[in-house]
Protein backbone atom coordinates (compact mmCIF):
# COMPACT_ATOMS: atom_id res chain seq x y z
CA UNK A 1 0.00 0.00 0.00
CA UNK A 2 1.41 3.39 -0.95
CA UNK A 3 0.59 6.31 1.30
CA UNK A 4 0.52 9.96 0.28
CA UNK A 5 2.48 11.04 3.35
CA UNK A 6 5.53 9.85 5.21
CA UNK A 7 4.71 7.64 8.17
CA UNK A 8 6.96 7.93 11.19
CA UNK A 9 7.24 5.85 14.35
CA UNK A 10 5.57 8.69 16.32
CA UNK A 11 2.40 8.03 14.28
CA UNK A 12 1.93 4.54 15.76
CA UNK A 13 0.63 5.55 19.22
CA UNK A 14 -1.97 8.03 17.89
CA UNK A 15 -3.20 5.42 15.42
CA UNK A 16 -3.52 2.74 18.10
CA UNK A 17 -5.29 5.18 20.44
CA UNK A 18 -7.72 6.04 17.63
CA UNK A 19 -8.44 2.38 16.86
CA UNK A 20 -9.07 1.62 20.53
CA UNK A 21 -11.25 4.68 21.02
CA UNK A 22 -8.87 6.12 23.61
CA UNK A 23 -8.20 9.83 24.07
CA UNK A 24 -5.12 11.13 22.29
CA UNK A 25 -2.19 11.52 24.69
CA UNK A 26 -1.38 15.20 25.24
CA UNK A 27 2.35 14.87 24.65
CA UNK A 28 2.08 12.87 21.41
CA UNK A 29 3.89 14.32 18.39
CA UNK A 30 2.51 12.17 15.58
CA UNK A 31 -0.90 11.78 14.02
CA UNK A 32 -3.37 9.07 13.07
CA UNK A 33 -2.46 7.24 9.88
CA UNK A 34 -5.98 7.42 8.41
CA UNK A 35 -4.80 6.48 4.91
CA UNK A 36 -3.39 3.16 6.10
CA UNK A 37 -6.69 2.06 7.56
CA UNK A 38 -8.96 0.04 5.31
CA UNK A 39 -11.95 1.59 7.08
CA UNK A 40 -11.08 5.00 8.58
CA UNK A 41 -14.43 4.94 10.40
CA UNK A 42 -13.53 1.63 12.08
CA UNK A 43 -14.59 2.67 15.61
CA UNK A 44 -18.06 3.59 14.36
CA UNK A 45 -18.29 0.52 12.13
CA UNK A 46 -17.26 -1.76 14.99
CA UNK A 47 -19.72 -0.10 17.37
CA UNK A 48 -22.55 -0.63 14.88
CA UNK A 49 -21.51 -4.27 14.35
CA UNK A 50 -21.43 -4.98 18.08
CA UNK A 51 -24.72 -3.18 18.65
CA UNK A 52 -26.41 -5.26 15.94
CA UNK A 53 -24.97 -8.46 17.41
CA UNK A 54 -26.19 -7.52 20.89
CA UNK A 55 -29.67 -6.81 19.51
CA UNK A 56 -29.82 -10.24 17.93
CA UNK A 57 -28.90 -11.85 21.27
CA UNK A 58 -31.62 -10.01 23.22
Amino acid sequence: MALRRQVRSVDVIPTIAYLLGLPMPEQVEGGVIYEALVDPNWPLTELARRSAAASRMA
